[in-house]
């Protein structure tokens, strides 16, 4: 497909790759300083760890802006678990498919360009860069179009990509020979990442989404909580402040994809931290991950799907991201979901507040 295609690059500055793991923040720190890394790529569809949080979109923002590092997520564009049914085969992720779409070569491209002015590593969660989409999807696009990748292992000992491949035909057992030619070679490492793809690319059981929302989950949480939802428009800022502090809500949770153009009014995202701290003392916090994609968004306001199409895709979307797994039931109690719909049917917060229930079981939800 010409029309996705990318000239190769004529410069010999790497792009690296480093996967979190268990590292403490200072070893993780420690790493991207030794090799002097300028600006760190988020790849992980899901920017989140349950268990280390210091690894969260946020505060991995934060802590780097000290740091002189630039921090920029891109899981929707480089991602490992795409919310299309179009980049799966039976419910595993297809990588050639993920490729070849516009969307994963427009952020190919904004890699291309911004090596140009740092140094770049791109971060997923995995410690093997074997086991993860940063080696076997990103890295072996831009090593096609001439770039140098280096991978930065756990111990801190740096591998190239092509040490790398030479490890993945070990892994997937396809054996070399000396007099291998060239194009058997390329023949074989192609083999090879397929194979090694087809074994660790994400998977997600067919129809997920209808089984989780009919059937009883085996693991509900027993103690009631609380969930408000509320949207903005039509509510002057002193109905909505006023409606919060009525409540006791002890957590703002922004769900909106889109939050700081003029339309937002007094809800434009930096504002409204602001305000909640001054004149309630709650916190804000802005989890895109629970937003629609920009492509679901648009389609339905455009009127190219239905309601109930949106419904489907919007659910599937936050079952394959795992938004269950992001949040804890400790930390939503006495928290409200942010979107912009003045009433709740036809806004993805209420789908969302209903799948939590799905999954947590004993959740009281007030739409304010």
């Amino acid at each position: 497909m010409k029309d996705l295609e990318i000239n190769k690059v004529t410069d010999v500055n790497p792009i690296y790759t480093i996967g979190h793991s268990n590292h403490t923040l200072e070893e993780f720190i420690d790493l991207l300083q030794e090799n002097k890394i300028t600006a760190l790529v988020d790849v992980r569809s899901m920017p989140y760890s349950k268990v280390f949080s210091h690894f969260n979109r946020e505060q991995l923002k934060d802590t780097l802006s000290y740091k002189n590092i630039k921090y920029l997520f891109m899981g929707q564009e480089l991602g490992g678990r795409p919310s299309g049914a179009e980049y799966y085969n039976e419910g595993t992720v297809d990588y050639e498919k993920v490729a070849g779409s516009q969307e994963f070569r427009n952020g190919i491209d904004r890699l291309l360009k911004g090596k140009m002015d740092y140094t770049i590593a791109l971060l997923c969660s995995e410690k093997d860069p074997l086991n993860c989409h940063r080696m076997l999807l990103v890295s072996k696009e831009l090593v096609k179009l001439g770039v140098p990748v280096k991978h930065i292992l756990f111990d801190g000992k740096i591998e190239t990509n092509q040490e790398t491949e030479e490890r993945l035909l070990k892994a997937t057992n396809i054996n070399q020979t000396l007099f291998n030619s060239d194009s058997e070679e390329n023949e074989m490492i192609e083999e090879a990442y397929k194979k090694r793809s087809s074994e660790v690319a994400y998977n997600k059981p067919a129809n997920k989404v209808e089984k989780v929302l009919v059937k009883e989950d085996d693991n509900k949480y027993n103690k009631p909580i609380t969930l408000y939802t509320i949207g903005f428009t039509k509510k002057t800022a002193e109905q909505f402040f006023e409606t919060l502090r009525k409540n006791e809500v002890k957590k703002l949770i922004d769900t909106r994809l889109n939050n700081t153009s003029q339309m937002a009014g007094f809800t434009k995202k930096g504002d409204l931290k602001y305000f909640l701290r001054a004149i309630l003392n709650i916190d804000y916090v802005h989890k895109p991950e629970l937003a629609p994609t920009n492509d679901i968004l648009k389609a339905y306001q455009r009127k190219e799907i239905t309601w109930e199409e949106y419904e489907v895709k919007y659910l599937n979307l936050i079952s394959a991201r795992g938004v269950e797994n992001l949040l804890s039931p400790e930390d939503i109690d006495k928290s409200c979901l942010l979107c912009s719909e003045h009433k709740p049917d036809h806004c993805h917060r209420r789908l969302l507040a209903e799948y939590l229930k799905s999954k947590w079981g004993n959740l009281i939800i007030k739409h304010l």
